[in-house]
């Protein structure tokens, strides 16, 4: 949950900085993997939590 956001950010920065084509392409893919990742870990918490 902190590192993948934390490597996408280093990476965004570095792709822009030396001009590396579809970098952009590669955050925005990265950012929707990411959030899908936080959704079902979420998801499985509270799913969880409740047959405790």
């Amino acid at each position: 949950m902190i590192v993948l956001p934390a490597i996408l950010t280093f990476f965004g920065v570095l792709g822009a900085t030396l001009s590396w084509n579809f970098t952009d392409t590669v955050i925005t893919i990265g950012t929707a993997f990411i959030t899908m990742l936080g959704t079902i870990l979420g998801i499985s918490t509270v799913s969880y939590n409740k047959n405790k």
